[in-house]
């Protein structure tokens, strides 16, 4: 009986270890689903930020384009 008691032991020891192992797997594996989703989201700001900063400042338009160009010289 204690040889069963001491088999029940060490298999309760060995998965208590497994368990522990695959939940800092799991913690390990959502940080980081969490940094890249963070990192996604000040990636897609950041265009807007510029965007709203280039509306703010002066616009500068050519004289010509290339297109108005071709199509004088074609006149």
């Amino acid at each position: 009986m204690k040889k069963m008691d001491g088999e029940v032991k060490a298999f309760h020891n060995h998965m208590a270890n497994s368990m522990s192992g695959l939940m800092q797997a799991f913690n390990v594996g959502f940080a980081a689903l969490d940094k890249a989703k963070k990192e996604e989201n000040e990636a897609e700001i950041k265009p807007e930020e510029k965007t709203a900063v280039s509306v703010n400042q002066d616009v500068v338009t050519p004289a010509s384009t290339p297109i108005e160009d071709s199509k004088a010289n074609l006149a």
